[in-house]
């Protein structure tokens, strides 16, 4: 494969839609990087002498080694070797040696990088970026290795953070049955509508029906959405925030309809017990009302639904029921796109590989 030339109107690849400037005005910018230079402040987390390259974003500027972001990014390497402007010199002894190193201006949220920079500087670890942290990443974490490792390639962590995501917004029946909470351990119940958000923008389809079922369950958040570390709110799309709302009154009528359904059959051929166990049976759905807003999760078992002294069945009949919830569950997984309207964007769900036990 013959190697990528960088030009400089390459750089209007990297700037976001409405800040592509016309060329003339774009040259003037990238002509010029050192007098922009001498308002950035250093940041305090990667400021280092030692090191090889200066990266600009916003008002913040990081001084890093350059080889460990040359060797993840293609975009990066050719970005470095680019040729610099003429310097001219000012008497600034601390100045005079930022010159020395490559200035490379980036487009980017300095918080954004910032987090970039946590997973992929050493003494962090570069295969498993996420697997051998002692904390959960954030979703304003996983957000930026998205975003930045869509924009400059950095296929490494960009295809680690998905899979971070695809854990707990899973297409598959199995690994949702497993999860104790949707919700990631450093993210916050309302970050499921910045992940819709990235689904949308990166086109990993395949987390947006989960994303889009955790964001039915947000109320009032759903509307308002959550501020973000640089001030700015997330908010859904208005298709995605009408698809929420129709769906919730869908979601809930399905949940408790499947779970009638369950509790209000027969008890099992094999009980002993079939009177008692038809009247526990006619109890359990009297104790729904009680417990009205866990039994309209759709993802809350009927083992924790009710505690053991409420549970007035023979093994036989319990383990019967127990079954025919997990069969509610099923078929709610496998309707779950058409009660979000996205049945026709998410056409591989319900395949037998995420759906049968």
């Amino acid at each position: 494969m013959a190697e990528a030339s960088f030009t400089p109107e390459c750089y209007l690849e990297l700037l976001p839609e409405g800040d592509r400037d016309p060329p003339q005005k774009r040259v003037k910018l990238e002509s010029d990087p050192i007098a922009e230079l001498g308002g950035a402040t250093e940041d305090e987390e990667f400021w280092f002498d030692d090191n090889t390259v200066i990266l600009v974003a916003g008002q913040v500027k990081f001084c890093v080694y350059k080889e460990v972001l040359a060797s993840q990014s293609e975009v990066f390497k050719d970005l470095f070797s680019l040729p610099q402007p003429p310097q001219l010199s000012t008497g600034d002894t601390h100045e005079a040696e930022d010159r020395r190193r490559p200035i490379v201006h980036l487009y980017d949220s300095p918080e954004s990088i910032r987090h970039v920079l946590r997973v992929c500087m050493p003494p962090f670890p570069q295969k498993d970026f996420f697997v051998a942290t002692a904390r959960e990443p954030s979703f304003e974490e996983i957000s930026a290795c998205i975003h930045i490792g869509h924009k400059y390639q950095m296929t490494n962590l960009y295809e680690q953070s998905i899979a971070y995501l695809k854990r707990y917004y899973t297409d598959n029946f199995l690994e949702w049955e497993q999860l104790d909470t949707c919700t990631p351990a450093g993210f916050t119940r309302t970050d499921a509508i910045g992940v819709v958000n990235l689904a949308r923008s990166t086109g990993e389809l395949s987390i947006l029906p989960a994303a889009l079922l955790a964001c039915t369950a947000l109320r009032g958040d759903l509307v308002r959405g959550f501020l973000r570390e640089d001030g700015s709110r997330e908010r859904l799309s208005a298709d995605d925030l009408e698809r929420c709302v129709g769906a919730i009154a869908k979601i809930v009528g399905t949940t408790l309809a499947g779970r009638l359904r369950t509790l209000i059959r027969k008890p099992s051929p094999d009980c002993t017990m079939h009177h008692r166990c038809k009247d526990g049976l006619r109890d359990l759905v009297s104790g729904l009302e009680l417990r009205m807003s866990r039994a309209r999760d759709p993802h809350m078992r009927i083992e924790d639904l009710y505690e053991e002294d409420e549970r007035k069945l023979c093994k036989r009949c319990w383990d019967l029921t127990v079954k025919r919830d997990l069969g509610r569950r099923r078929s709610f997984w496998r309707h779950l796109p058409e009660l979000l309207d996205v049945d026709l964007e998410v056409q591989a769900w319900g395949t037998m590989s995420t759906i049968m036990m």
